[in-house]
């Protein structure tokens, strides 16, 4: 029998000509019997191969829903962070930040030799008052060509913070601190103010550190100190002077190498102990 002839005898079984007809099912058509395989090893073989299958698309199935897995959470990972290259909008590109040295700086300068001798972008320092926020700060070569009314002196306090000259004195006429960091502007033991540093280019080597940058505050004014260590200036130097010439005349006399060699370091000694106290008098190198 042909397929067709099957086909149409099955819906010549199950179907009339007529709509009215009633549904009826009938069973389905038999198969087609198939040969008996009595042969052991033959069904040795099919049971083993369904065996293998059977475990193989466990495993593959196994791979394919842990792959799945691994998609969708790969799938939401990417949703909550979009990777910006494959984003259809471009992020934004930030604004690449300017060179801090070239444009308008803090008054906050630790260290005013390195920033204003040696730092590569010195020539393109700005700064501005920050007492009146208005007057530009300039570095002129001299004092002598500067005067305490011009307010574009930069003028150093030793919390390392710096201001017009002119608005710095104003401020400290009523005030005994720093403008922004509120630190102490007294010499703590007699509590006189401290003395201002204008910053020249001819000069600028004569500022002392500032205190962040290892520097410190004596404890006494200058005035102050000349009164007190007058006496103790005079008797050290008295002393060491009439070691030194004693020692001298000594050498004169016996020519001996040792007796030269204590008159020299008394002399060495002397004149590094005058060098200490002219610093020290003059008041260069301290707050």
């Amino acid at each position: 029998m042909s397929v067709s002839s099957a086909s149409m005898d099955f819906e010549s079984d199950n179907w009339s000509d007529s709509d009215d007809a009633p549904y009826s099912p009938t069973s389905p058509p038999s198969l087609p019997d198939l040969p008996d395989y009595e042969s052991d090893s033959d069904s040795v073989a099919t049971d083993t191969t369904l065996q293998v299958i059977t475990d193989v698309s466990d495993e593959e199935l196994r791979s394919l829903l842990d792959l799945r897995a691994r998609v969708a959470n790969v799938t939401d990972e990417q949703a909550e962070h979009p990777d910006p290259e494959e984003s259809e909008t471009p992020p934004a590109t930030p604004r690449k930040a300017e060179a801090p040295l070239k444009a308008p700086m803090s008054n906050y300068i630790p260290d005013p030799k390195y920033t204003f001798l040696f730092h590569p972008h010195r020539h393109t320092h700005t700064h501005t008052c920050t007492i009146c926020l208005t007057t530009p700060l300039s570095f002129l070569p001299s004092p002598l060509t500067s005067s305490p009314t011009n307010d574009s002196t930069p003028t150093l306090l030793p919390c390392g913070h710096i201001f017009g000259q002119s608005c710095l004195r104003t401020w400290l006429l009523s005030n005994t601190t720093c403008p922004v960091c509120r630190s102490p502007t007294l010499h703590e033991t007699c509590k006189h103010p401290i003395r201002l540093r204008p910053i020249h280019t001819d000069t600028i080597w004569l500022i002392p550190r500032t205190v962040p940058d290892g520097g410190k505050i004596a404890e006494f004014c200058r005035p102050c100190l000349q009164k007190g260590r007058q006496d103790v200036i005079n008797g050290l130097m008295a002393t060491l002077g009439r070691l030194y010439y004693d020692a001298r005349i000594k050498w004169r006399k016996t020519k001996r190498e040792r007796d030269r060699v204590e008159m020299m370091r008394l002399r060495v000694r002397m004149d590094e102990d005058l060098r200490r106290l002219a610093v020290e008098e003059t008041g260069v190198g301290e707050w």
